[in-house]
């Protein structure tokens, strides 16, 4: 999404056909194969804000904890980290980059995700071990826009993500 070969987004003409895309966008990509229980799930937090001030991060929290309550080990990697690359960043993308499930807790920046968000699953796309089993993206965007369809474009940035990494997207 950073370097986009063509135009990243269409208007839809009508409310019906804006929210006909965003099902689209939000539905699991058919799975062909049985998946192995997750093991190892990185929760990516895709807000800027300050640690304890995000709703984002409180998503990821509640997940990590439901996660965990089930078996997985869990990390939660800050967008942040990315906004100075370094060791911390790159450890930080082979975490998104190796985990058997990557979950990206975001806010919604007008219709897409924050630039530091979209900077970490650059480059832990980057990061991605050649021959690497195929990873589930899973999205949870929040937002204050009372219709959902501000969302679509977000949704389709991660499923793009999963395709341009051989990955599946979860939805």
């Amino acid at each position: 999404m950073l370097a986009p070969t063509d135009e990243p987004a269409n208007p839809s003409g009508s409310a019906a056909e804006a929210t006909a895309r965003l099902i689209k966008e939000i539905t699991a990509d058919p799975v062909s194969a049985v998946f192995a229980p997750a093991h190892r799930i990185a929760i990516l937090v895709g807000s800027a804000r300050p640690a304890g001030k995000s709703t984002s991060l409180s998503i990821a929290r509640y997940l990590a904890r439901q996660c965990e309550s089930a078996g997985a080990a869990t990390e939660i990697v800050m967008a942040a980290t990315f906004a100075r690359m370094g060791e911390p960043a790159a450890h930080a993308a082979r975490t998104l980059a190796t985990a058997d499930v990557l979950i990206v807790a975001a806010p919604l920046y007008v219709d897409a995700l924050p630039y530091l968000a979209l900077l970490a699953l650059q480059e832990a796309a980057t990061a991605r071990p050649p021959g690497a089993p195929a990873q589930r993206i899973v999205g949870v965007i929040n937002c204050g826009f009372p219709e959902p369809e501000h969302t679509r474009f977000a949704f389709a940035s991660l499923r793009a993500f999963a395709n341009a990494t051989s990955g599946r997207y979860a939805g």
